[in-house]
Formats: structure tokens, C-alpha cells, sequence
């Protein structure tokens, strides 16, 4: 033995991986429903924010993607730059959210 452990991850990364599948399928379906919702009711003013959270949830579905590959090659852990792209994106989310909520009234 030369001293070197190997560390037994359990299914951890597995359900970490699975987690992260669920909420790019959601975001992206999320993503789908709102452009679908602007293009078939004629939001009007309404209509911007409603694409700009389709756009953001769109592009947490993508980076959430990303993550489940890397979870697939073994790499834990999530990069700082990762994580600061979907906290701006939910932010983005909630901000076109409430854009919608005052424009939609």
C-alpha cells in the first residue's frame, strides 16, 4: 500500500448529479412555457421581461447541464465562476419576475 487512500463518494455525487439534471429539465420546460406564453398572448410591455426570464432560465438549464457532466466525469465540487453565473441568472429570474408582476397589471 502506498499510503494513498481512495475516498468511497458513496451515491452522493450520483443524487448531487440527478439534482442537477432536475433543475435544467425544469429551468429549460420553465424557459419554454414563458416564450411560448409571450408569443401566443401578446404580452405587449410585458413582453420583454417575460423573454428576459425565458433567456435567464434558459441559460440556468445550460450551466446546470454543464454541472451534471462534470458530476459524470468525477470532478466535485462547483467552480466560483459557476457559481456566480447562476446567481446572477436567478437574479436576472427574479428581476424579470418582478417586471412581469408590475408591467403585467
Amino acid at each position: 500500500m502506498t499510503g494513498v487512500q481512495v475516498r468511497d463518494a458513496g451515491l452522493q455525487p450520483e443524487r448531487t448529479a440527478l439534482a442537477w439534471r432536475r433543475t435544467s429539465l425544469s429551468a429549460i420546460a420553465a424557459a419554454l412555457f414563458l416564450a411560448h406564453f409571450a408569443a401566443v398572448s401578446g404580452a405587449g410591455v410585458a413582453g420583454a421581461p417575460v423573454a428576459g426570464m425565458a433567456l435567464a432560465l434558459l441559460g440556468i438549464g445550460l450551466v446546470a447541464g454543464r454541472r451534471v457532466s462534470s458530476l459524470r466525469r468525477s470532478r466535485a465540487g462547483m467552480t466560483g465562476r459557476s457559481a456566480l453565473l447562476i446567481s446572477l441568472l436567478l437574479a436576472a429570474t427574479a428581476a424579470s419576475a418582478v417586471a412581469v408582476a408590475v408591467l403585467g397589471r
